[in-house]
């Protein structure tokens, strides 16, 4: 079995790491050089005149940013209506046009700073085998139709259950497409789907990003960007309007202290004038491993982002359905330019109290399910023989609410977060670094559900 290696750390540079001088003073101290930390970096560096100190306890990128599936999408793992359920329409509405901002945010970052990782977008599907799936997505287009959010029509199978179910006020949502038209969108033959939603993504290598970016950063601000990598933090001491942070080796001082550490909660918080928050950080983000297989193909097939939605684990509760996604796009680090498959879906829940090892040996059960998964399905199509290159996996970090959590602490206005991929972490990482910029920056921002004040107040029930 091959070692555990994403394709998108294997095409980082090999250099020496980045370290502190020594005990070193900054205005903000960002933990975590995912992209949720050096994308919070680069927008206080370029909207603010504050100065940055970033330390991660590994590589930059090394953690759930190197190990992902590259895929962007504006969305969040749970439906619009649950948000509009529990938190109302204002606010759902709000964080769902937050996210989708994370597409300018790409963008921007790129031109600012003159990046050149190849940024893929393309039409997206996601595949649906039971009926409830298809009315539970009918439903949530209805909604963002009426509050007048982005929404790509749903592909219905001519002659299958999906179309049998249909209502007279869903014929705006919808275009009915003979079922062997459904199956190729989804780049399958499995007949067992019977719709196809759309919607905009992109495959990206964000680890690429990450240390394109740091490097840009640190080129273009060396006077006010510090950057250290494989120095573990151990604990944020706040003493008043005093930040210290503490490592296995050099301090940071800083005023304010950004924690963008996804599920690596590692780090203890010391708050010495006020009440406690440790407990209730470490309650904030649960780490669930997800993991994921790469396969090298024959150069030439379009750019592609597919979600496969077979049986629910709950036929009642579609939006806890068992899944599986797959990416496709160029891939020329090896001599000679090939497509990569990328595929993944398998996740599993850490322990209470249990700290993820990236260099865990990857589970022949797991392999297993995807290899059975990628031909089972994809196979079908009638794809080349490919060969399977890589096996990998990462930890994402779920809020209770399954929202990130971005903004100030409540309780320590020098506390900062921008946290919890909950699986969907690219985009959103990088709209919650512009808030947090926007934040210390002093900008009068309107409530949202990113409030860290939202996600402490579901993870003490």
């Amino acid at each position: 079995m091959s070692p555990i290696l994403s394709p998108w750390t294997a095409q980082l540079a090999k250099r020496r790491p980045f370290e502190l001088p020594g005990d070193v003073h900054a205005d903000v101290a960002i933990v975590g050089a995912g992209i949720a930390g050096i994308a919070t970096a680069a927008y206080i560096l370029q909207d603010t005149r504050l100065s940055v100190a970033l330390v991660d306890a590994g590589r930059i990128a090394h953690g759930a940013t190197g190990h992902n599936a590259g895929q962007l999408v504006a969305d969040f793992e749970r439906s619009l209506s649950s948000m509009i359920d529990e938190y109302g329409i204002e606010l759902s509405v709000r964080a769902q046009t937050e996210v989708e901002g994370g597409w300018i945010g790409v963008d921007w970052l790129m031109q600012t700073f003159g990046l050149r990782t190849p940024l893929h977008r393309c039409q997206g599907f996601a595949g649906f085998t039971t009926t409830s799936q298809v009315r539970a997505h009918l439903d949530a287009a209805a909604l963002r139709e009426k509050h007048g959010l982005q929404r790509e029509p749903l592909l219905v199978a001519v002659g299958t259950e999906a179309e049998r179910i249909l209502r007279p006020e869903d014929e705006s949502l919808i275009v009915r497409m003979p079922h062997s038209a459904v199956l190729r969108s989804l780049h399958t033959e499995d007949p067992a789907f019977i719709a196809a939603a759309t919607s905009p993504k992109g495959c990206m290598n964000s680890a690429l990003f990450c240390e394109e970016l740091a490097g840009s950063l640190l080129a273009k601000l060396p006077d006010r960007l510090t950057l250290a990598e494989h120095l573990p933090v151990r604990t944020v001491v706040i003493d008043g309007g005093k930040v210290t942070v503490h490592t296995d080796g050099p301090s940071v001082s800083a005023s304010h202290v950004v924690l963008c550490t996804n599920g690596f909660e590692t780090v203890r918080i010391d708050h010495q004038d006020g009440p406690e928050i440790d407990g209730s950080f470490r309650r904030m983000v649960q780490g669930v491993v997800g993991y994921m297989g790469g396969y090298l193909a024959a150069d030439g097939e379009p750019v592609s982002a597919v979600s496969y939605f077979r049986m629910n684990r709950d036929e009642l509760d579609p939006e806890n359905a068992r899944y599986t996604y797959l990416t496709r796009r160029p891939y020329d680090h090896h001599s000679s330019r090939r497509t990569l498959l990328c595929l993944g879906g398998p996740e599993r829940l850490l322990p209470d109290g249990a700290s993820y090892d990236p260099s865990t040996p990857f589970p022949s059960d797991v392999d297993e399910e995807i290899d059975r998964a990628f031909r089972d399905t994809y196979f079908r199509a009638g794809e080349p023989d490919v060969t399977h290159v890589f096996r990998w996996h990462g930890v994402m970090g779920y809020t209770p609410t399954k929202i990130r959590c971005v903004g100030r602490d409540p309780r320590a206005s020098s506390l900062l977060y921008n946290l919890g991929c909950n699986g969907v972490g690219i985009l959103p990482s990088i709209a919650g670094g512009r808030r947090i910029a926007q934040i210390l920056a002093g900008a009068r921002l309107e409530p949202s559900l990113f409030d860290p004040a939202v996600q402490m107040e579901v993870a003490e029930r």
